[in-house]
């Protein structure tokens, strides 16, 4: 299981600025000139942005400090596993006489790929008919989280 990456501040840069703005009142009520030619909407401005610029490097976590918390956590780490492929060939029929081998046979070929994780395999497949039927779709998608069953 990993653990979840703390915001511990997700303002953004017009958040900032509007709460700098909104306490020009309180503390220069004689302040009234807030367009952003005014020198102080611009000192504001400048101030929200390196402000977003701390809180971003503030949100992040090196990977020393987040493997130390799940060892005080006792959450042991994954090892390191790679993703996986695959490649298939599918071939069937279905009739309404259910008569066997007396329908047209339906093939299609895809790839899928899978990525490993805390919570079970990301699945991404894709698959064309070989010999698609008419009005048929020309390629399927399936995203799923999980094992197949």
């Amino acid at each position: 299981m990993t653990v979840p990456t703390p915001v511990l501040d997700d303002r953004s840069y017009d958040q900032i600025l509007a709460e700098l703005v909104a306490r020009i009142p309180v503390y220069a009520p004689e302040w009234t000139n807030y367009a952003p030619s005014d020198p102080g909407i611009t000192l504001l401005e400048l101030l929200a942005h390196l402000g977003e610029s701390l809180l971003f490097r503030f949100n992040q976590i090196p990977d020393q400090t987040r493997l130390w918390l799940l060892h005080l956590l006792q959450v042991p780490p994954y090892p390191p596993r790679s993703a996986t492929g695959l490649v298939a060939f599918d071939a069937g029929q279905v009739t309404a006489s259910g008569a066997p081998l007396a329908g047209t046979w339906r093939m299609g070929a895809g790839v899928g790929a899978r990525y490993y994780t805390s919570i079970g395999p990301i699945r991404l497949d894709v698959a064309v008919p070989v010999n698609r039927a008419p009005g048929g779709d020309a390629f399927e998608l399936y995203i799923g989280l999980g094992e197949a069953f």
